[in-house]
């Protein structure tokens, strides 16, 4: 099989598997909707510090914060996740859980001043920080009295011989062909009815919808900043984004029919993502007064680029103890998709050591996001996505109490769903809620511990979206992080 037909097979499988929403919408959506987990102190105000500066976790919101700094300092921020996905079918509810440890913030920044101008100031940090953390299931049964996945998989094979199905649709249709459950009518090969009779037949079928992800992406950051007169801060950072993510899938059909020969069967979908790209971040923050700052920050157009490897099985079981396994081959196919950038403008207020308030607005076009790939037009998808996709605001607000050297703090953060149209059973919007303490001790050692709740949600198809019930999934995660450092 030549490269742009395996690209083709590939794209019909996805089309298959999508949801209401095009699989390569809700790719735009995972991979660019995404937040910088950070230091447990930003994480504390709900990610609200552009303006702000002074912390581990600027470098990826507005690379001029770095020149804030006036010490070395270094840190590390581990934390847990409990995840908790409520899917919602045919008015039946199943609620799963999960939880994770993850790497979310590792830094070290230096300042140092002009020997040769002492009101300039030149700073720079490395580190690592997280930005999408996925360990959830999402699992759901209901009862389906006027749809099987089947009558999908035999409108695909519509107008296809048998003998090319193995070509034409190898990851679905030849499957169910191989495994009994669709049949080509002898007077007209090319049109296919499924092997149980649904057509004539079809009542009280149990159908049980499962998927499970997992991966994480993170920015391996380098930044460079300088602070002139301690009136204004520039900066850049350079990111090389890291990832992987895999999902899982199945879809299974029970009968209940005494008149159907057909008892169950399973249809399994496996995918692997590795994700790779390097981005770039100005940004400048103006202290017009020493209890007031203003940011701006510009995250430049990227490209992910994306390798991904997927397979398909299908297994059926009969009532007269016939039982068929068919694996499908490997596929594989190479893409990116293209981060159309994104701004962000902050305030803040600060009183000396007694507190600070900081507002984030950022704004990104999810339309102009575009896939691209070297061996096929992304044309109609691209088209979907400009369709289906919209501006998005996200705004955050946060602040911070100082008491001596403990402190304490909360946030909260507005995020606008990208998609036009999130869905009957969609949101607009999603929450964050966020609050936290922390303490600096005599010889300059720091401990901060945030705690986070962020609530959001999909919505899709199992199989075509014609004909498929709508199941939503509500995602629920508590994050807990604690972060360790010295300034020296």
């Amino acid at each position: 099989m030549n490269r742009r037909k395996n690209t083709i097979l590939v794209l019909l499988l996805l089309f298959y598997l999508s949801s209401s929403s095009a699989q390569n919408e809700s790719d735009v959506v995972r991979y660019f909707n995404t937040a910088t987990f950070g230091t447990a102190r930003m994480s504390s105000m709900a990610g609200s510090f552009g303006a702000l500066g002074g912390d581990l976790s600027t470098p990826l919101i507005n690379p001029a914060g770095v020149g804030i700094y006036r010490k070395k300092e270094l840190s590390l921020t581990p934390g847990f996740s409990f995840n908790s996905v409520l899917s919602n079918a045919q008015g039946e509810e199943q609620k799963n859980s999960s939880n994770n440890f993850t790497l979310s913030n590792l830094g070290f920044v230096s300042s140092n001043r002009n020997d040769n101008n002492e009101g300039l100031y030149f700073n720079y940090s490395l580190g690592y920080s997280k930005s999408m953390e996925i360990q959830r299931k999402s699992e759901v049964g209901f009862v389906n009295n006027s749809s099987s996945m089947l009558f999908s998989f035999a409108d695909q094979a519509y107008g296809i011989f048998v003998d090319d199905l193995a070509n034409n649709a190898p990851f679905t249709s030849h499957l169910a062909y191989e495994g009994y459950l669709i049949d080509d009518q002898p007077d007209t090969p090319t049109v296919y009815t499924t092997q149980p009779l649904y057509e004539y037949s079809f009542d009280n079928v149990y159908q049980l919808n499962s998927i499970e992800e997992s991966g994480s992406m993170g920015d391996i950051f380098m930044n460079i900043s300088a602070a002139i007169m301690e009136k204004v801060y520039i900066g850049g950072t350079m990111t090389f984004i890291t990832g992987n993510y895999e999902r899982k899938t199945s879809f299974t059909e029970r009968t209940s029919v005494d008149t159907l020969l057909l008892d169950e069967f399973n249809f399994r979908y496996i995918q692997n993502t590795d994700i790779s790209g390097i981005g770039f971040k100005l940004g400048l923050i103006i202290k017009p007064e020493q209890w007031l700052r203003f940011g701006i920050a510009w995250h430049l157009p990227y490209k992910l680029n994306l390798e991904e490897s997927f397979s398909t099985s299908l297994s059926s079981t009969w009532k007269d103890g016939d039982f068929y396994s068919i694996d499908s081959p490997e596929g594989f196919i190479e893409y990116s998709i293209k981060n159309p950038g994104k701004l962000v403008v902050s305030a803040a207020l600060i009183s000396g050591f007694k507190g600070s308030l900081n507002i984030d607005v950022e704004w990104m076009n999810y339309a102009k996001a575009e896939i691209t790939s070297v061996n096929f037009n992304f044309t109609e998808e691209n088209a979907s996505i400009a369709k289906n996709l919209r501006n998005t605001l996200v705004i955050r607000l946060g602040g911070e109490i100082w008491l001596g050297r403990f402190n304490f703090r909360a946030g909260y953060a507005y995020r606008q769903n990208p998609y036009v149209d999130p869905g009957t059973m969609g949101k607009s919007f999603y929450n964050t809620i966020a609050a936290g303490a922390g303490l600096l001790t005599d010889n300059s050692i720091f401990v901060h511990l945030s705690y986070s709740y962020q609530e959001d949600g999909n919505n899709y198809y199992p199989y075509a979206s014609s004909i498929s019930p709508l199941v939503y999934d509500k995602y629920s995660s508590n994050t807990v992080l604690l972060s360790v450092g010295k300034r020296f």
